[in-house]
This record gives C-alpha cells, sequence and structure tokens, in this order.
C-alpha cells in the first residue's frame, strides 16, 4: 500500500478508508458508531478536502461529530499555552504558524514540503555514497 497522504494533501481516498478501517476495526476494537472524533489537518487544508474527510467520516463510519482542527493549534494547546510561534514538521510537510490568544495569524502561515521522510531519504544516500 502506498502513502495515501503526500504532502499534506490526500492523495488516494480508498487507501485512507481501508488505514482507517483498520485502525478502528482491528487495531482498536471500538465501535465508531455514536462516538465523536478530532482529527489534526495541516493548516492549509483546502476546503474541498475538509468537506471529502468529513463525509467519509460521517457516513462511512458513523461518527456522531467530528472536530477538524490544524496540527499547529492542537501543538500549542498541548504545551499549555494560548500564544506561540509553531514549526510542525511531519513525515513530507513542515508547517510554520504563529498562534496568537488561540487564534492562527493568517499572515504567518507557512509551509514547505520537506519533512521526516525526505530526512531519511537523504541521509540514507549520504551513507550508501560513503
Amino acid at each position: 500500500m502506498e502513502y495515501p497522504i503526500i504532502d499534506g494533501e490526500i492523495k488516494d481516498w480508498d487507501s485512507l478508508e481501508k488505514i482507517w478501517t483498520n485502525i478502528f476495526r482491528k487495531e482498536l476494537k471500538c465501535s465508531t458508531n455514536n462516538n465523536k472524533i478530532l482529527v489534526s489537518i495541516p493548516i492549509m487544508m483546502l476546503g474541498p478536502q475538509k468537506q471529502k474527510l468529513a463525509h467519509i467520516l460521517f457516513e462511512k463510519f458513523n461518527f456522531q461529530s467530528i472536530y477538524l482542527a490544524p496540527a499547529p493549534l492542537l501543538a500549542i494547546y498541548g504545551s499549555g499555552k494560548s500564544t506561540a510561534t509553531i514549526c510542525d514538521s511531519g513525515d513530507t510537510l513542515s508547517q510554520f504558524a504563529s498562534v496568537y490568544e488561540g487564534h492562527i495569524v493568517e499572515r504567518s502561515l507557512f509551509k514547505i514540503t520537506l519533512g521526516g521522510r525526505h530526512i531519511n531519504e537523504q541521509l540514507k544516500n549520504t551513507l550508501k555514497n560513503l
């Protein structure tokens, strides 16, 4: 199975749905019916992707309610603060945002398609060439 999310964008919805099905039913062994879910999303996720994400969670998994939260906002709340500048680096995407009193400052948003997977690949190639 390929990565369904690349550079912060969902590219393969069917694979993502299969992964979620495996996680909820086989790994967590939980019913999603009438439960609530919090989903961490990239700060610049487009409206149509948010809508499709919500549609799948409501219609296929029967969640009662969902909350789509920008990853940098969750990071700052996790630290117990409401104002900070966040660098959130993931698998293939790094995001930067300033948050003031719990609100993302729109003009501070920046993303770059560079993450842990890219760094790992570069390190592997460097070590091969030694």
